[in-house]
C-alpha cells in the first residue's frame, strides 16, 4: 500500500460516522495481530521456512544451523 492511499483511507475514515471508525480500527488491529502470530509462529518453527526451498543455500538455514550449535 502506497502512502497516498494510505492517507486518501485515512482520510475517509475520519469522515465517516464514530461506529464505522471503530469497525475500522478492529479490522486494522485484528489483521495485525494475526500478521503477529504467522510471523511468531515462522520464527517459532525456523525449519518449516527452510525447508520450502532446500535446493538454495540460504542465510536463513545458515542462521539457524548456528543457533543450533550454540544451545
Amino acid at each position: 500500500m502506497d502512502s497516498n492511499s494510505f492517507y486518501k483511507r485515512k482520510k475517509l475514515v475520519k469522515q465517516s460516522a464514530p461506529e464505522e471508525q471503530e469497525d475500522f480500527s478492529l479490522r486494522l488491529f485484528s489483521n495485525l495481530d494475526k500478521n503477529f502470530y504467522n510471523i511468531k509462529a515462522m520464527l517459532d518453527n525456523p525449519s518449516d521456512l527452510i525447508t520450502e526451498f532446500p535446493e538454495r543455500e540460504s542465510p536463513l538455514l545458515q542462521l539457524w544451523e548456528q543457533s543450533m550449535q550454540m544451545s
